[in-house]
């Protein structure tokens, strides 16, 4: 069932609108203090990408749909990309206002309930626990590391949009040392020097991972991880400055991280000669943040309802069962890929699991009523993930990790969030668990020492002067 916008606008109108909402957003996330400003700037970012930069490119290049062209769509070409591009932006806008403006509402609340530090400092994540859980974090590295190196070993490395995992056990075992990649990234504290060292591995061994399994997901969780380092104490010019810088170097870095594709890499080379030499390394970017994909997908959906407002919900609460106890569980990637891109595009002979974001998901399932749930709920996931990075106990602190090591709180409808959501408890709780070992190993069943100090005695009792107890003259 698709969604036909009642009113469409202009092409450039849709741009600027989508833009100028976009823009709200940003301002929104200046104006929050913390980890949040942090979140908020990076859904603008994020969406200026996945929505904008893919809108511009078909209306000003146009391209021919052609084999391993994934930036080209079939659906818009046929009724005019100018036609199509511009439905589509008519669905986007009031989606991306209404997100806007409901984060703009909120920071001002917490602004006004000076929910943060005054000075910009978030006094709850400077204050935590964490340099304690550094040792514990170090484990967990090695222990996903050693699993990393046993699926290449085991030839089970799971690509990016797989459905199934060829063994799910390693491979959750595995996603363990990208939590604790990103616990060390925002937590190591030490030198300057030192923490440059740890930081340039972290972020080089992410890299490496990201381009065995073919997938953005390692870049920008390590990204993520250093902008909410870097915001964690607070913006000034030079923080400011190399955040951006951080921003430029991943963007720079993807296309050649993509460059490392052995499938598809001579038709990727040829497709590319349809466009401008100056968009051709932007590409790659450009086609793996597919949130605009995604609108087109709903804007040329036919037949029956994906999910009704009540099948959705019972997908939501069974993403939290573990498969472990035996729950048959699909994922809402694989079934928007079916049932949704499907009824447009032929998918049979292609199994994947796609990104569809939190303002077609509410589209799709209600309207514009959907996409205010969806916004409701993402903005009240994001306030859990920052205080769960600012949480001191290891439990929440490495859910809040999960949730920031996957890209589910910037490409992700609730259905998605849900599964990660519940994906994060079971990392959460194994990294909890490991914990309690270490700590029982270190110290015996007894527990840890007391740290409590007796009481002080005087140094020289002979000074102590007793004072009379008679009245004084």
């Amino acid at each position: 069932m698709s969604v036909d916008p009642a009113i469409e606008l202009a092409p450039g109108l849709g741009v600027l609108l989508v833009a100028a909402g976009l823009l709200v957003l940003a301002v929104a996330g200046l104006r929050a203090r913390g980890l949040l400003r942090i979140l908020l700037v990076g859904q603008a970012v994020y969406w200026a990408i996945g929505y904008l930069g893919r809108a511009i490119v078909l209306l000003t290049v146009q391209p021919r749909p052609a084999f391993a062209d994934n930036l080209a769509d079939p659906r818009l070409y046929q009724v005019g990309y100018d036609r199509g591009v511009a439905a589509v932006l008519t669905l986007i806008v009031p989606g991306i206002w209404c997100y806007a403006l409901l984060a703009l509402i909120l920071v001002e609340v917490l602004r006004a309930r000076r929910w943060s530090h005054p000075d910009g400092v978030t006094r709850r994540a400077a204050d935590s626990g964490a340099p304690a859980w550094l040792p514990v974090f170090w484990v967990v590295y090695a222990i996903g590391m050693l699993a990393r190196a046993a699926t290449m070993a085991t030839g089970t490395v799971s690509s990016a949009g797989e459905v199934e995992s060829a063994n799910p056990y390693l491979a959750t075992i595995a996603s363990l040392a990208g939590i604790a990649a990103i616990a060390l990234v925002f937590h190591t504290r030490g030198r300057p020097l030192q923490v440059l060292l740890v930081l340039g591995v972290l972020g080089a061994g992410e890299l490496g991972w990201g381009m065995v399994t073919q997938s953005k997901t390692p870049a920008i969780g390590i990204a993520l991880a250093l902008a909410l380092r870097i915001g964690r104490v607070g913006l000034d010019r030079r923080r400011a400055l190399a955040l951006v810088g951080t921003g430029a170097v991943v963007i720079a870095a993807f296309g050649w991280l993509q460059s490392f594709k052995t499938a598809g890499a001579a038709t990727d080379a040829t497709f590319q000669l349809n466009y401008p030499a100056p968009l051709r390394p932007f590409l790659p970017l450009l086609t793996r943040f597919d949130l605009f994909q995604a609108a087109t997908d709903v804007y040329a959906a036919v037949g029956p309802p994906w999910y009704t407002p009540g099948q959705a919900a019972g997908a939501a609460l069974l993403a939290f069962i573990p498969a472990q106890l035996g729950v048959t569980k699909v994922t809402s990637g694989t079934v928007w890929a079916e049932l949704v891109r499907g009824s447009s595009v032929d998918m049979r002979e292609v199994s994947v699991s796609l990104a569809e974001g939190h303002l077609s998901e509410g589209l799709l399932l209600a309207g514009l009523p959907g996409v205010l749930v969806e916004s409701l709920i993402l903005l009240a996931v994001l306030l859990l993930v920052v205080r769960g990075l600012e949480s001191k106990h290891i439990f929440l602190a490495a859910w809040a990790l999960t949730m920031v090591q996957t890209p589910a709180l910037f490409e992700r409808g609730v259905l998605g969030i849900a599964e990660t959501a519940g994906k994060g408890l079971q990392g959460a709780l194994a990294i909890w668990l490991l914990t309690i070992m270490l700590k029982w190993l270190r110290w015996g069943p007894a527990g840890a020492p007391t740290t409590d100090r007796p009481s002080r005695v005087p140094a020289d009792p002979v000074r102590l002067r007793v004072e009379p107890t008679g009245e004084r003259s």
